[in-house]
């Protein structure tokens, strides 16, 4: 498993448009990654890995993953934890999530 201090915002850029695995808190669901940015570190403390937002879109109209830890996989690399929280529900009835690290 990658440890989360090592994740970095160039290793999710070539993913956008693919599909994670999600596992935790009694369910799963799967995450299309739909935009990875950079944050701007205002605080000066940030990781120093860099400040980056994921954005994702879940498949399920049925299920809504609250927030909180989730185990991620995908096949380019690996398995990760992540926070996430849901962000929005979308027109389809999907929901999209966030996951910010900085």
């Amino acid at each position: 498993m990658i440890d989360t201090a090592e994740l970095r915002l160039s290793m999710f850029e070539p993913l956008v448009g693919s599909v994670f695995q999600t596992r935790g808190s009694g369910c799963a669901d799967s995450l299309e990654l739909v935009a990875a940015v950079e944050m701007k570190d205002l605080s000066g403390h940030g990781r120093s890995a860099g400040c980056f937002r994921l954005t994702f879109h879940g498949a399920s109209t049925e299920i809504t993953l609250g927030q909180g830890q989730y185990v991620l996989s995908h096949e380019a690399i690996g398995e990760m934890v992540m926070m996430l929280m849901p962000r929005a529900r979308l027109e389809n009835g999907t929901v999209r999530y966030s996951a910010t690290f900085s």
